[in-house]
């Protein structure tokens, strides 16, 4: 398998706020961090071009930053390092999973049922924030299917609470060709 990895330095003369800007860009690329500070990606032309941007806006900053494509690292297998993709991304789910808990709680507590506005709004959020996280979920992490099992059931549940009401691209197809 091929593998991007992404190197830098920076002056310690700068400001943190460089540091902290480039390490954040790097969290939301979804990089793995392997030991002595190099950050992976899959091999894949987005991937690629994230990082060459990422290379300028170091130089730019009188910093050096490298982009290479290895094929294997020594110390390293493939699974270990689509492990180490895992386990970010479960930390994501995870994230994720707390408040869809929550949402089928207020979904099933009597009083919260005329705020079904509310929790579709909520859930279209969250549905947003995990097609966020299955961008950065370049080897399908198991546990991105139970998220995505627990939104389409609570999906399904407010539909059958109230199925007058549909969400999001169902009210524009109702419309059409009319």
């Amino acid at each position: 398998m091929l593998w991007l990895v992404f190197s830098y330095s920076l002056l310690s003369q700068l400001r943190s706020s460089t540091r902290v800007g480039v390490w954040r860009r790097l969290q939301r690329l979804g990089a793995g961090v392997l030991k002595n500070g190099l950050y992976v990606l899959p091999d894949r032309e987005d991937c690629k071009e994230a990082f060459q941007w990422l290379a300028q806006e170091v130089q730019q900053a009188k910093g050096g930053a490298i982009v290479m494509s290895v094929d294997r690292f020594e110390s390293t297998s493939d699974s270990e390092l689509i492990t180490l993709f895992h386990n970010v991304c479960k930390e994501k789910y995870e994230q994720l999973d707390q408040p869809i808990a929550a949402l089928e709680k207020s979904l099933h507590a009597r009083s919260q049922r005329k705020n079904l506005l509310l929790i579709r709004k909520k859930l279209m959020k969250l549905e947003q924030e995990y097609e966020s996280v299955t961008r950065l979920d370049f080897f399908d992490s198991p546990y991105g299917v139970h998220v995505a099992s627990r939104l389409h059931h609570l999906k399904q549940s407010l539909s059958q609470e109230n199925p007058a009401i549909k969400t999001g691209p169902a009210i524009l197809a109702a419309y059409r060709d009319q």
